[in-house]
Parts: structure tokens; sequence; C-alpha cells
């Protein structure tokens, strides 16, 4: 029977953990800054028009490439797109570009995987909405929504974004990716191990004073009972004669049998037979 036997050291167990805390490391940070936001808005106008949404970091200004456009129409509502991962922005500017017609804003919400949603309106109060530029903003006919008369050319005016993390959303992605990091290194590891068990290999000692006859019997009932047998060394003591076969994994127990066999008859018979990771059969 074959009785595995892996012994693990605390090194390569340390070695092991720290790898898996390395994976889910690197997946937190894909999760955070490669994953998008989304920014979903209610929007009402009589007249068609462009509304623009910037985004920026810290104290840097806003640029076009970082921006996106709706074309916003009567007969619609509701709008969505997809930005960059919250990570990456902590202000919006909005703009209804070009255009003096008023609009209004019923819902603005930011929301990403890994955050709390952001809720930009409804608002009770226009006190967050900061740098307001040649625009009028009231409190709109539904409650919480924003009423806005553009007064200029560059209309616009601008919200901080401070989303907390949602922990319970990170907790799951955490166990998630220790989940999918152990079992991949353990489909790794398995993978590794039946690599090195196609192959077995068997040390053979029999006494020096074993006459030559004797000896080649053995080994040619050895490659009759495994024919995949193969010889890698063979050295001469002055008490014994060493052989060390490989031989196929599945010719294995074919081979523990024969060798049984062979030592009863030839008591100082001696063998070691194992797999090249998992010990001795």
């Amino acid at each position: 029977m074959i009785r595995p036997n892996i012994h693990a050291s605390l090194s390569e167990i340390l070695g092991y953990l720290g790898v898996v805390f390395l994976f889910v490391l690197f997946n937190l940070y894909l999760a955070t800054r490669l994953s998008t936001t989304t920014v979903d808005l209610i929007l009402h106008t009589e007249q068609p028009q462009v509304f623009q949404v910037y985004w920026r970091s810290g104290s840097k200004t806003y640029m076009e490439k970082n921006s996106i456009r709706i074309n916003v129409v009567p007969e619609t509502k509701e709008y969505s797109f997809k930005m960059l991962s919250l990570a990456n922005f902590n202000h919006l500017r909005i703009d209804p570009v070009k255009s003096k017609q008023p609009i209004t804003i019923e819902k603005a919400v930011v929301s990403h995987l890994l955050y709390t949603s952001v809720q930009i309106i409804p608002t009770d109060t226009l006190a967050d909405l900061k740098n307001i530029h040649q625009m009028r903003l009231v409190q709109g006919n539904s409650p919480g929504s924003v009423f806005i008369l553009p007064r200029g050319e560059d209309p616009h005016f601008e919200v901080a974004i401070n989303p907390m993390l949602n922990l319970f959303a990170l907790g799951s992605l955490i166990l998630l990716a220790i989940g999918g990091t152990i079992s991949f290194f353990l489909v790794l590891n398995q993978t590794l191990i039946k690599g090195g068990r196609s192959t077995a290999i068997l040390e053979l000692a029999v006494p020096a004073n074993l006459n030559h006859e004797s000896v080649d019997t053995m080994l040619i009932g050895l490659r009759q009972c495994c024919p995949k047998t193969r010889l890698q060394s063979k050295r001469t003591g002055p008490t014994k004669k060493q052989f060390v076969f490989r031989l196929h994994r599945h010719e294995s127990q074919k081979a523990l049998k024969w060798l049984h066999k062979m030592r009863k008859k030839y008591h100082q018979l001696a063998f070691r037979l194992y797999f090249n990771r998992s010990g001795e059969i």
C-alpha cells in the first residue's frame, strides 16, 4: 500500500502564507485601482443639451481627457456611465456645456464595488456643492433635487467625493482572494506531486557473495514483471552490490510484490522503493 510521507517545514509553511498574503494584496490593488466607478444620473431638461462631468484627484486641474459628455434629451431621464476607480479621484465637476437652458438633477449617485455609494443628489442642502460658477442653484420641485439655471459661457459646480470602504464587500473580496489563491496552489501542488509520481525509484542491494546467475535471474524477473524498468546506476562494494532502477508508477505495486517474493528466497536482500516526492512505499 502506498503511504505518502510529505513533510512541510516551518519555513515552507511561512513561505506559502507569504505568497498567499502577497497574492491577496495584489488582488486588492487590482480591485481598488483598476475596477470602474459607476455614476447614475436622473436629469430633466426641456431642450436637448450636453452635460459634462469632470473628475480629478487632490489639487490637480480638470482636464478634457478626464471627463465624459452625455447628450441629454427631454424624452430620456436616466443616464449611467463608467469612469475611473474611486481610488483615483476625489472631486467631480458638473458642467452644463454651452447651454443656458435650465436643467434639473434629480439624482447623482457614485458607486463602486469596494466603497459605500456616495449620494450627491438628492440632497437636503446645497452647501456641499462648491465653487458654483456662472449658474444659480435652487432646490427643485421634487424632494432633494437641484434646479440649475446657467448664467454664462462656462457654468459649473464642484463636489468633493469622500467615500468610505465597504467593509462587507472588502471582507468578501479578501475571502474570495484567499480561497482562490489557496485553491490555485493546491491544484499546482497536486500537479507537481503527480508529475513527481510519474516514476518510482527502486534502490536494490544484494549480497556481494551472491553468484552472478542468481543476480541475473533476479534482474530478469524484475524486468519481466515491470517492462518499463530502467537501470540508472550500479555500484559494487565489498559486502553488497547496489542497483538503482527507475520504474513507471503504475508498475510499482507489481515491483513491490516481486521484491517481497525475492526477499523470501534471499533473506539478505534489501530494497527501498519510493516516489520522487512522496516517501517510501
